[in-house]
């Protein structure tokens, strides 16, 4: 297998849109619907699984199809102002291709950083700022909506409780990347940090050219931004979770496979 090839390439590249729109179009398999209005979204899962194979162009050709996957079931089967807002090929396909150029070269620089001697330590850092500032701002702002009033008497407890989360996941993640990861614990930083990434590319492509839509959803005493950090935390933090899950063993597996020709890497 030649992942040089032109032809493999332009196979890859198909195969792996046609898992793209097939997730896209089929309802509650690539977007999980919540609540109205917000949905956890697992299509970027063989988005990013497929930029760790293809060439930067391929790439840009899965986050094109991710973006008309969205856009299509945006007029298929809109149900709120959000939803509306994605027939806008601004926020629907923009955010989408963005994500495929981020994330080609983000695989580069952290490949890169991983194979110097201090590099795990580096994407530790790295990974646990951003999901360390993701989770403690996010769950602040989730409990701020729930307990209303009663949040500041909880405050504290709260903030500890989270740091302590915090805290456990970092263990966790360090284990994982020194002891069981090996070569190959970019592949996980990947997948949480191109995760983020599509969040917020999503989520400002809304506030910048259809920040309208949020208006019929804020609350009482809620800003746009404690909304975003809202909506970050039910889609983000789950969407981190479950990609890491399942995109690093596919990863892992098809590298381990390619690993074994000479005469192709990854």
């Amino acid at each position: 297998m030649n992942l040089k090839n032109k032809t493999f390439s332009m196979v890859l590249t198909a195969i792996f849109g046609a898992i793209i729109l097939f997730l896209s179009l089929v309802p509650n398999i690539g977007y999980i619907t919540i609540v109205p209005g917000v949905s956890i979204t697992i299509i970027h899962i063989p988005v990013l699984v497929g930029i760790f194979l293809l060439s930067l162009s391929g790439s840009i050709y899965l986050g094109v199809f991710f973006g008309l996957g969205s856009l299509m079931v945006a007029f298929m089967r809109a149900a709120t102002p959000v939803d509306e807002a994605f027939k806008n090929p601004l926020v629907s396909v923009l955010p989408r291709i963005l994500l495929a150029i981020i994330t080609f070269y983000l695989i580069k620089f952290f490949k890169k950083i991983n194979i110097i001697k201090p590099g795990k330590i580096i994407l530790t850092v790295i990974v646990s700022l951003v999901t360390g500032f993701g989770i403690f701002f996010g769950i602040n702002e989730f409990l701020r909506n729930i307990l209303a009033d009663n949040y500041m008497n909880y405050r504290l407890i709260i903030n500890i409780g989270i740091i302590v989360l915090i805290l456990a996941m970092i263990v966790f993640y360090i284990y994982y990347i020194i002891f069981k990861s090996g070569k190959n614990a970019y592949i996980p930083s990947v997948f949480i940090i191109s995760t983020f990434i599509h969040t917020i590319l999503v989520l400002s492509s809304l506030l910048i050219f259809k920040p309208s839509a949020f208006e019929l959803m804020l609350g009482e005493n809620q800003t746009v931004i404690n909304l975003i950090m809202l909506i970050a935390l039910t889609n983000g933090i789950l969407e981190v979770v479950i990609a890491t899950l399942i995109g690093t063993p596919i990863v892992v597996a098809i590298k381990k496979k390619v690993d074994d020709n000479d005469d192709t890497t990854i």
